[in-house]
């Protein structure tokens, strides 16, 4: 699923946070589709410093998780049950962004260009 930016604010006073003043900035930052909620691949992002997002061995844990069946690509099938969203329309949309070659899989280069990109600054 994915959580709105006043779901994640929410959540954080609910449980006694201090809300930092730049929050919107931070979310605005972690929301990098710009689709005003933040999805799991950017949860993900968010989560990880850049020097664990590009470490390889991070990448092929990454892999590994999308590959259920673990003949090494990703199949829409697969990536549709892991990131579960509620939107097939941005399942689609990420999925193909990611399969440069159009194969209707993403192999792990394709996955690594996908992290890699939206790790890079804007």
């Amino acid at each position: 699923g994915t959580l709105t930016h006043n779901e994640i604010s929410e959540g954080l006073a609910s449980h006694g946070a201090k809300l930092p003043k730049d929050l919107a900035d931070i979310l605005a930052a972690v929301d990098t589709d710009g689709s005003g909620s933040i999805d799991y691949t950017e949860f993900i992002a968010a989560t990880l410093t850049r020097r664990q997002y590009l470490r390889e061995e991070v990448l092929w844990a990454s892999f590994r998780t999308f590959d259920l069946d673990g003949d090494g690509k990703i199949s829409r099938e697969e990536f549709e049950q892991v990131v579960a969203m509620s939107d097939k329309d941005d399942i689609t949309k990420m999925f193909e962004e990611a399969d440069l070659n159009g194969d209707d899989h993403i192999d792990f280069h394709e996955l690594c260009v996908m992290m890699r990109k939206s790790a890079s600054p804007s």
